[in-house]
């Protein structure tokens, strides 16, 4: 029996729900390139998002670092190496690292209806606080759970307040579809661009019927 292909992989692999896990596989079998790694964390957790979502009632009642921790587990299944309250200049909810070099950092804020000064203190301690700011370590997410209505809304707030509060940052993408926008930020630290990914994840339950 012959060895199977990489297509006959890849063809597993989404039979069986693992794509994301081939293809980190198949970044660490290549060289370091922390673009493509930051694409595939930023393709992982919008494929835990959607998981997640799947579980409203479960979400509704968590906490901030509940979710946290329940977004990271996926990331762990899908072979990050993902950890909790990781110090990295404080404590990080979110921090994937590979190597010494590489460091990817997201803090979560939850709001149950918009709260643009509490989503303001996660971007402040991700940017501020948290991000060295150096080569492979310039990305990160702002990931916002929603225990509320619209998501869209949140996030559209959101990016108003973002844009009069942080002159000095930069509206670099957006999706209405995704639900996110990306701003791009020079580091306090180096004046390197800091790039973040802001994001929005609905952990909100009420049935229009019990």
């Amino acid at each position: 029996m012959k060895s199977p292909s990489l297509d006959d992989l890849r063809a597993i692999a989404r039979l069986s729900n693992a794509v994301l896990p081939l293809d980190l596989i198949e970044y660490r079998a290549g060289e370091p390139d922390f673009g493509r790694l930051c694409d595939l964390i930023d393709r992982a957790i919008d494929s835990c998002a959607l998981r997640m979502s799947q579980f409203p009632k479960e979400m509704d009642g968590q906490t901030e670092d509940q979710l946290s921790i329940m977004l990271i587990l996926q990331l762990c299944q899908i072979g990050f190496n993902a950890t909790h309250d990781t110090t990295s200049g404080g404590h990080c909810d979110i921090v994937i690292s590979e190597g010494a070099e590489f460091l990817w950092l997201g803090e979560a804020k939850k709001v149950s209806a918009v709260n643009n000064f509490w989503i303001a203190a996660g971007y402040d301690q991700l940017f501020g606080r948290y991000a060295t700011g150096q080569p492979g370590q310039d990305r990160g997410s702002l990931i916002i759970f929603c225990n509320c209505e619209r998501i869209d809304i949140i996030l559209e707030k959101w990016l108003e307040y973002f844009v009069e509060k942080y002159p000095n940052a930069s509206i670099i993408s957006k999706s209405k579809d995704e639900i996110i926008f990306n701003s791009s930020e020079p580091s306090i630290r180096t004046g390197r661009p800091f790039n973040v990914r802001h994001k929005t994840i609905s952990a909100y339950f009420a049935p229009l019927h019990t």
